[in-house]
């Protein structure tokens, strides 16, 4: 599983990003979402997630929040 947080989500086009915290960014599709509750992705909220690497990047699959609580602010590898 990857990690990182949600950079952003639009629910009516039904993707967005993620900032890993290690690597380029994943695209994230609705279909990508294991839970579809309304508001379901919140600008930095912790996730975790499969990695595909398809042709031009990356893209998510079985994106999992870690965190319901207050989104985070990305920190940089190694920082605590």
């Amino acid at each position: 599983m990857d990690e990182g947080v949600v950079k952003w989500y639009d629910r009516q086009r039904g993707e967005g990003f993620i900032q890993r915290f290690e690597g380029p960014d994943v695209h994230v599709p609705s279909s990508a979402l294991l839970d579809r509750e309304p508001g379901f992705l919140i600008e930095g909220q912790a996730v975790e997630f499969e990695l595909l690497r398809i042709p031009g990047g990356f893209r998510a699959r079985g994106v999992r929040v870690v965190d319901r609580g207050s989104p985070r602010e990305m920190k940089p590898p190694g920082s605590r």
